[in-house]
């Protein structure tokens, strides 16, 4: 009997965690930043990235992503205006769906 090749491992793809809601332009800068840095996003980290910046507007989303490439961080982190407005822990409020009936 032969024996079976190894099963290829499937190597994870953060760009496949964007939804609709994700500003693509500013996620696919975000995962080449940290690719560049040597520090791959794991699934779990990818899933909860895509999640907060989920909770702003596009525009909002891109100056996230400007801001921790620019300051050279290792993470996304809520807007400065936000944080002393409404406090450091408190999470972004979902955005509304728009109905369409």
């Amino acid at each position: 009997t032969e024996k079976s090749p190894k099963a290829q491992k499937v190597k994870f793809d953060p760009v496949t965690t964007a939804t609709d809601q994700t500003n693509k332009t500013a996620w696919s800068e975000w995962i080449d930043y940290r690719a560049s840095k040597g520090k791959k996003i794991s699934e779990a980290a990818a899933k909860k990235q895509v999640k907060f910046l989920g909770g702003y507007t596009a525009i909002v989303q891109q100056q996230i992503v400007d801001k921790s490439i620019t300051n050279d961080y290792q993470g996304l982190f809520e807007p400065a205006a936000l944080q002393a407005q409404f406090g450091y822990q408190q999470a972004p409020q979902p955005r509304k769906a728009l109905s369409h009936d």
